[in-house]
């Protein structure tokens, strides 16, 4: 049987419960003592280091304190096992009881303010044009200690705001280059949680000069959709640009921007495919456009493509597989044996993986969570014996045909002998005068 505990992590002293065990013998003694304790984080994964000393256990009356301080960032869950014996038994008497001890979260961490390296804006830019969408924070925390919203405690006398959900930069003001070649700004990010902890840092933005008649395009951003592994030459957007400047009207077209490579425009101002987009890569790819004249005056806009994703990833196991598995043969029907993990980096359904045991399985054994990637025992072990090979595949739930769409590993399960009779009692036979 399993007992569950819930406490802060912040209590250095406190009580965690008490096992309370019962024996009907009138002289028996019972000590308490810890067998083992395993430890794992927030995502299930072992974490490992001695976490003996966390604890104490009272070998006379059962209960439980915490003698150090825990941090549920390191460790979210204990599972102890607590052993009671009988000392005053003439044979070893004992019962040993499962204790999970979950600790809760506390609103202990700040935000961390993560800035991209640089980010620069046009002046007389139209508000609502994005600055930067690389504003990021990360609390440590779970819940509402661990929701971060985004603030400024210094907008640049109003030219900037900040949403405060994502962290996008955008423009509230008119900017003047000549007044202001680079302006401040200072980013707050705050939790949610009942006593709210906060941070700061200055982010410097460079305004970049247009010329007194630029071209201008016909909207200051637009928004297109674009699926990804387009073939080159595939048209993506039409943009162009207008110049008041008579002398000058006639527009070069040029883009700008970390996967510029992708594209590229001609001088009608049609955006067409250069090389494959990769959403994996990027999901949303955003590009300045600029137009220049022929008096080195120039416009620009900014084009949004958001990458639609395709199923062209298979489901990859993540490292290391449990390629061998030995169980002892005194292993119970419904029992977790192993864990097989994979992931697929597409959206939708065609990264959902499912787990799958495939048809050269050699045992009736053992199953497979097609969910949670689960290999459990169908039937008890007893009286089992030998090696077990079992093909595993993991499947997304993309429309793709092979080779993609999946991915197979083989796991072999070894069954250790071990010895199945238990002790049993010798009644007295019929007759027998004595008496107990």
């Amino acid at each position: 049987m399993s007992q569950l505990f819930c406490f802060p992590f912040s209590d250095e002293t406190g009580i965690v419960g008490e096992v309370t065990a019962a024996d009907e013998d009138e002289d028996s003694i019972l000590k308490y003592s810890i067998s083992t304790i395993e430890a794992r984080d927030e995502n299930g994964e072992t974490v490992t280091g001695g976490f003996t000393s966390q604890f104490n256990l009272d070998e006379d009356t059962g209960v439980i304190t915490v003698n150090e301080p825990l941090d549920r960032e390191v460790v979210e869950t204990f599972r102890m096992t607590v052993s009671v014996t009988d000392t005053n038994a003439t044979d070893i008497q004992r019962v040993e009881v499962e204790v999970v001890i979950r600790v809760l979260d506390v609103n202990d961490e700040s935000p961390v303010i993560t800035l991209p390296d640089n980010a620069t804006v046009a002046e007389n830019s139209f508000v609502g044009t994005v600055v930067t969408t690389g504003i990021m924070a990360e609390d440590k925390d779970k819940g509402p200690n661990g929701s971060v919203r985004y603030s400024l405690d210094d907008d640049a006398g109003g030219l900037f705001r900040i949403d405060e959900k994502d962290g996008t930069l955008t423009v509230s003001g008119n900017i003047d280059r000549e007044m202001n070649a680079t302006l401040k700004i200072i980013v707050r990010a705050s939790d949610q949680g009942t006593n709210p902890q906060s941070s700061t840092a200055d982010f410097w933005i460079l305004v970049r000069d247009v010329n007194d008649n630029p071209p201008k395009f016909n909207d200051t951003v637009y928004f297109v959709e674009l699926e990804e592994n387009a073939d080159v030459d595939t048209v993506v957007i039409v943009v162009t640009a207008t110049d008041r400047d008579v002398d000058h009207g006639k527009i070069v077209y040029t883009l700008q921007g970390d996967t510029e490579d992708w594209f590229k425009i001609n001088d009608s101002g049609v955006i067409t495919v250069a090389n494959q987009p990769d959403r994996e890569t990027y999901a949303l790819v955003v590009l300045t456009v600029v137009a220049q004249d022929t008096g080195d005056r120039n416009g620009d806009t900014l084009v949004n493509i958001t990458i639609l994703d395709q199923n062209d990833n298979s489901p990859e196991f993540t490292s290391p597989f449990p390629e061998q598995v030995t169980v002892s043969e005194n292993t119970d029907a419904d029992v977790t044996i192993a864990m097989v993990v994979a992931t697929d980096p597409d959206q939708g359904e065609a990264g959902k993986v499912t787990y799958h045991l495939l048809s050269y399985s050699q045992s009736e054994l053992f199953g497979l969570n097609a969910t949670s990637g689960e290999v459990y025992t169908t039937m008890s072990l007893e009286k089992q014996n030998g090696s077990y090979l079992l093909g595993i595949e993991a499947r997304d739930g993309g429309v793709v045909p092979p080779p993609l769409g999946y991915t197979i590993e083989n796991m072999t399960i070894y069954i250790d002998d071990a010895s199945n009779d238990r002790p049993y009692i010798t009644y007295p036979e019929s007759g027998n005068k004595s008496g107990i």
